[in-house]
């Protein structure tokens, strides 16, 4: 699968660059706003990302999560009660 990617060779790291000097590496992700990928040997093994990188892909994965959970409800409740209206019933 990630043969088939276009990765940007600056945003290539192998494990020894870890190693020695992780938090260079932190900073490169976070001036870049990017992920870093991580090689050993030329196979991948992971992927570093900026703090703030990493809140906004949680954030995101948090959206989508609760987006996957109000289709399923609205699927399976016939009993739903939207958020709007129930505002407008109780006077908020």
């Amino acid at each position: 699968m990630y043969d088939k990617l276009m990765i940007r060779k600056e945003l290539v790291k192998n494990i020894t660059d870890l190693r020695t000097d992780p938090i260079s590496l932190f900073a490169l992700a976070r001036q870049k706003e990017s992920p870093l990928y991580v090689f050993n040997r030329a196979e991948p093994i992971g992927v570093l990302l900026s703090w703030e990188d990493f809140e906004t892909l949680m954030e995101r994965f948090e959206d989508v999560s609760d987006l996957n959970e109000l289709e399923l409800a609205r699927k399976t409740s016939s009993e739903l009660i939207f958020w709007e209206k129930t505002k407008k019933d109780i006077n908020v």
